[in-house]
């Protein structure tokens, strides 16, 4: 019997920059190897911010493409995207997917392995909400972005509280996680400082 996978992740095909054509090589690859493969992912916009030629952006929408089963949330896209907006479209996007999620638990589908892809990091919850009521899933935390960390990099985080809750979140997250994943060997070092 073949295993199953869920991605989570706001970027996906027909995106062919970026996290979105890192995802779909990754889906498509473990489609090859036999997986059925899930993804809960945005309307497509990136690399231009506004939605592609095709899609509407209006309500939810169910897909097969190269036998992955892709469901798409509504998703705020911001034309200018500042560092408030692009905190508005990351918790839209957990928001509006987090309904899917629901209805997967609640209909009691089982996955082998979770994927949450970060950013935005708060897919990680969606990981660890699946995996309360699936204990023998693996959960793959996968960092492409340390998001919270850019963010007070470059300024748009200045509130201390909100810096050290949303530190403490990504560190739960970390925690909860079977496995880490990321792209570098800078971002396995710093990942690590997370732990302490």
């Amino acid at each position: 019997m073949s295993k199953t996978i869920l991605l989570i992740s706001y970027n996906y095909y027909p995106e062919l920059t970026g996290i979105g054509k890192y995802n779909t090589e990754l889906c498509e690859y473990l489609i090859y190897q036999n997986y059925k493969v899930d993804v809960i992912t945005a309307y497509p916009y990136y690399p231009n911010w506004k939605i592609f030629k095709g899609y509407n952006n209006k309500w939810y929408k169910k897909e097969i493409i190269n036998n992955v089963n892709v469901i798409r949330c509504p998703f705020y896209i911001p034309t200018n995207p500042t560092g408030a907006k692009r905190i508005l479209q990351d918790l839209n996007f957990y928001l509006t997917s987090f309904f899917v999620i629901i209805i997967k638990i609640i209909s009691f589908k089982k996955y082998d392995i979770i994927i949450a892809i970060s950013p935005s990091f708060l897919n990680g919850l969606h990981g660890i909400l699946l995996k309360l009521f699936n204990k023998k899933s693996k959960f793959i935390y996968h960092v492409q972005d340390l998001q919270i960390d850019a963010a007070i990099e470059l300024g748009f985080l200045k509130n201390n509280l909100f810096k050290k809750a949303l530190l403490y979140l990504e560190k739960c997250i970390l925690n909860k996680a079977n496995f880490v994943s990321t792209i570098s060997e800078g971002m396995v070092r710093k990942l690590s400082t997370k732990y302490e």
